[in-house]
C-alpha cells in the first residue's frame, strides 16, 4: 500500500465533503457529502477539516485536529496511484480511509494576507508596504514604532519571540497585528483584538488598539489607512461590530473612518500586578510589570497618527483672539486702562485752569506712566509673535466643530497639520477626504493669521507710547510756557503795570 501526501501549503483547492470549520465563523459551515470544491481551507491553520471516507461514510471520516503534524499521509490501495498534491479526485476519496491531517498556513505573519485590503494596499506609495506582523519585525523597529504612541519598555528579543509564539499559537485567530513597512523600517502599526462572546449568537467583537505611525511618517494618512484596514480584517473574519477608544479632539478622525460615539471609557490601572501574587497570571505572560501609559488619558488616543500623537493635536479658536488672554497679562491691561482714564480725567482741570501748572505737571507723569506700562505690554506681545507657531499647538485647544470649520473656510485648509491630522471638519472648503487631501493644513496660514493679529496689536502698543512721548513733550513746552507766562506777570506786578 502506497500513501499520498496532501500538503495544504501547495494546494488552491480542496475537495471537501462532510463539514468545515473556519476562524470568524459561527456556527461552523456544513456541507453535505457531496464533493465540494472549498477555496479557504489552506489560509486557515489549526481549522478543523473532516473529508468523509466514502467506505465508512457512518461512522469514519478524515479528519484534522490541531496541534497535529502539518502535513498527513492519507491511504491509497489504487494500484500504487499517488493522490494529486492540490486535490482529492472524487474516484479516488472512496478508497481511502479515516486518517488525521491538518491543513498548513501558507504565510509568514500572524495572519494570512487574503485579510489585507487590497483597496488600502493599492492606495498607498510605492515603496510602502502593508502586512500582519513578522517574528523579524523586531528588527525592523516596530517597537520603536509604538514608542511614539506610548511607553514600551525594555523588551529584550527573547521576550520579543515568547510573546510573537504565543500570539501566533494559542492566540491564533484573536490578534490581527498590522504594519505598515518602508524599505525595511516599520513606519506604522495597528492591532485588531477579536473577542469571542457568548452574546449576540456567540459573536465576535474586534478591539481597534495601539495605532502609531512614526513622526517622520505623520500627515501622509497612513494613520488613517491602518483604521481601514484593521476594519476590513474585523469585517472578514466576522466580527459584528468594531469598537476603540479615542479623545474627544479625534472623535471626527473616527467618525470619518466609519464610527460614531457609543458610550464612556473607563480605565483602572495597577501599580504593579506581580505584588497582588504571580499564581493566578495568564499563562505565557512573560512581561514586565505594567507600566501606565505616558498619556494617562489614554495610550491608544494618538494616531495617526501618533500621532498624530498627534500628539495631540488641538484646534483653533477666534476666541482666543479677541480676548488676547494667551498673551497678555489680564491685570495689565487693566492698570494699563485705568491709568489711562485716570489720566485723561487729569486733562480736565489742567485745561480749564490755564494758569495752573500743577494739573499739567500730574498729567504729564501720568502719560509717561502710561507710555511705560504700554511699551511692556508691546513688547511683550512682540516677544510672543517670535515663538507664535510653538504657541499655537497649545492654542489649537478642543473648540467647537463650528469654529474649526470656520477657520476652515475662512483659511481655505483642511485640518491643521494636514487633513487627516487632526481629521478636517466636512464644510464648504473640505466637502469630503479627496478634496481635503489636496488642500493644505491650516498650521501654515493660521501662524500667519495670529502673527498679522499679534502685529496690529503691538504695532498699536508702540504707536500709543509714541503718541504718548508726543504728549509728554507737548506738556513740557506747555509747562515752560505757563512758567514763563507767571514770570512776566510777577515783573508786570513790581513794575505797577498790572492793571493794564
Amino acid at each position: 500500500m502506497r500513501t499520498a501526501k496532501i500538503d495544504a501549503r501547495l494546494g488552491a483547492r480542496l475537495l471537501v465533503a462532510a463539514e468545515t470549520t473556519s476562524i470568524g465563523l459561527s456556527p461552523p459551515r456544513v456541507f453535505n457529502r457531496d464533493i465540494l470544491s472549498y477555496n479557504g481551507i489552506v489560509n486557515n491553520i489549526n481549522t478543523p477539516l473532516r473529508l468523509n471516507c466514502h467506505n465508512h461514510h457512518r461512522h469514519s471520516f478524515i479528519t484534522h485536529d490541531f496541534p497535529k503534524p502539518l502535513a498527513a499521509a492519507i491511504p491509497n490501495n489504487i494500484h500504487g496511484a499517488r493522490l494529486p498534491i492540490n486535490s482529492i479526485p472524487k474516484a479516488r476519496l472512496p478508497v481511502c480511509h479515516s486518517r488525521n491531517m491538518l491543513a498548513t498556513k501558507n504565510y509568514k505573519g500572524l495572519f494570512s494576507t487574503e485579510l489585507i485590503s487590497p483597496t488600502i494596499a493599492a492606495s498607498l506609495p510605492e515603496s510602502y508596504t502593508i502586512r500582519a506582523l513578522e517574528k523579524g519585525d523586531f528588527a525592523r523597529g516596530f517597537l520603536d514604532c509604538l514608542r511614539v504612541l506610548t511607553t514600551v519598555g525594555d523588551i529584550t528579543e527573547e521576550q520579543w519571540n515568547e510573546r510573537y509564539d504565543w500570539m501566533n499559537t494559542q492566540g491564533n485567530g484573536g490578534y490581527f497585528l498590522l504594519v505598515i513597512e518602508d524599505q525595511g523600517k516599520i513606519v506604522g502599526t495597528g492591532a485588531l483584538i477579536v473577542e469571542r462572546k457568548f452574546i449576540h449568537n456567540l459573536g465576535l467583537v474586534g478591539h481597534i488598539e495601539d495605532i502609531a505611525v512614526a513622526k517622520d511618517q505623520q500627515g501622509k494618512k497612513l494613520g488613517l489607512k491602518i483604521i481601514q484596514a484593521l476594519d476590513f480584517i474585523a469585517a472578514k473574519v466576522g466580527c459584528y461590530k468594531s469598537i476603540l477608544d479615542c479623545s474627544e479632539a479625534n472623535e471626527g478622525f473616527y467618525v470619518k473612518c466609519g464610527f460614531k460615539r457609543a458610550g464612556l471609557e473607563m480605565a483602572h490601572y495597577y501599580e504593579d500586578p506581580k505584588s497582588n501574587g504571580t499564581s493566578h497570571r495568564l499563562p505565557h505572560d512573560h512581561a514586565r510589570a505594567h507600566e501606565a501609559p505616558a498619556n494617562t488619558r489614554n495610550s491608544r488616543r494618538e494616531p495617526l497618527i501618533g500621532a498624530m500623537p498627534l500628539d495631540r493635536f488641538v484646534y483653533p479658536s477666534i476666541s482666543t483672539f479677541a480676548d488676547c488672554g494667551s498673551y497678555v497679562n489680564t491685570a495689565a491691561a487693566i492698570v494699563n486702562a485705568i491709568i489711562m482714564f485716570v489720566t485723561f480725567l487729569t486733562t480736565i482741570p489742567a485745561l480749564l485752569m490755564p494758569t495752573s501748572r500743577m494739573w499739567l505737571k500730574l498729567h504729564g507723569y501720568l502719560v509717561f506712566i502710561c507710555a511705560m506700562v504700554s511699551m511692556v505690554i508691546g513688547l511683550v506681545l512682540w516677544f510672543d509673535t517670535l515663538k507664535t507657531r510653538s504657541n499655537l499647538s497649545t492654542v489649537w485647544a478642543a473648540q467647537p466643530q463650528e469654529v474649526q470649520s470656520l477657520l476652515q473656510q475662512k483659511l481655505h485648509c483642511c485640518g491643521y497639520l494636514s487633513s487627516s491630522s487632526p481629521p478636517f471638519f466636512t464644510d464648504s472648503v473640505c466637502t469630503n477626504p479627496l478634496v481635503a487631501a489636496q488642500l493644505s493644513g491650516c498650521v501654515g496660514p493660521f501662524s500667519t493669521l495670529a502673527n498679522n493679529f499679534l502685529d496690529l496689536i503691538f504695532t498699536a502698543a508702540f504707536g500709543v507710547v509714541g503718541i504718548d512721548v508726543a504728549l509728554i513733550l507737548c506738556i513740557a513746552m506747555l509747562v515752560k510756557d505757563r512758567k514763563e507766562k507767571a514770570r512776566y506777570r510777577h515783573i508786570d506786578e513790581k513794575s505797577g503795570t498790572a492793571g493794564f
